[in-house]
């Protein structure tokens, strides 16, 4: 997987292609050196979704506080592809603004993580 990685901002964001893909946001911790993942989804248009998440347009009450400085999102071929992402970095990062594991996407969708029922 190549993701491809950014500051959380309307100039970075503006190359982000609108396509099929998961993404994470996280912010650095007060001394610099170490991040936390504080978030991880997925859409149809990376685009505009990523553009929910600018300060201004955020409504996401855990994010308006902890607000994440930067952004990576991997392309993928389709939304079954973008779901296993999601749970794989979903599972990776346990991010504390998640209340509960990635929707799927239809029936016949199985979570790709080992010991995972979803």
């Amino acid at each position: 997987m190549d993701f491809v990685v950014g500051n959380l901002n309307q100039q970075e964001i503006s190359r982000v292609p609108p396509k099929c893909g998961a993404y994470v946001l996280w912010g650095f911790y007060r001394d610099g050196n170490n991040f936390c993942v504080l978030y991880v989804g997925r859409s149809n248009d990376l685009n505009q979704r990523l553009r929910d998440h600018l300060p201004s347009n955020e409504s996401n009450p855990y994010l308006r506080r902890n607000r994440p400085t930067h952004f990576a999102y991997l392309v993928t071929r389709n939304e079954e592809e973008a779901y296993q992402a999601e749970c794989w970095l979903y599972h990776r990062y346990n991010p504390p603004c998640n209340s509960a594991h990635p929707a799927k996407p239809s029936k016949r969708s199985r979570c790709p993580f080992p010991g995972c029922d979803q």
